[in-house]
């Protein structure tokens, strides 16, 4: 996914793995996983995409706390991944894990038009 590229400053995902490469990345730190990304990069952009990085960011999904990993596949009938779906009291869930389409942006558009719906007829049935 890049974004805003016509524009003065945009977003490039410069690197994104799976598998053994995955775990090499993670292995390493954040200004590690910045400076190797940038290397490869580099080979296929030049070095402007060197010189004109303003920030990055990465993130190890498995080694994140309670998380452990970037997405998963619930067994959609579960009992539990039913409940997930349903609001407890006031609150709500919603998340790329909580739609049938479990990839990035568009189960997680999915999932909250399904939350954003839910909300809209409680409001209206009063």
């Amino acid at each position: 996914m890049s974004d805003g590229c016509s524009g003065e400053r945009g977003l490039v995902i410069g690197c994104y793995n799976t598998g053994n490469a995955a775990n090499v990345y993670s292995a390493l730190s954040p200004a590690e996983r910045e400076a190797r990304a940038v290397a490869q990069g580099v080979k296929i952009h030049g070095e402007k995409y060197r010189t004109e990085l303003a920030n990055s960011f990465s993130i190890a999904w498995h080694r994140t706390p309670y998380l452990e990993g970037g997405w998963t596949s619930p067994p959609y009938t579960s009992p539990g991944y039913r409940l997930l779906q349903q609001p407890a009291g006031r609150v709500y869930f919603a998340g790329d894990w909580l739609s049938h389409s479990v990839a990035w942006q568009h189960g997680a558009f999915l999932s909250v038009r399904a939350t954003v719906t839910a909300l809209h007829q409680r409001v209206m049935a009063g």
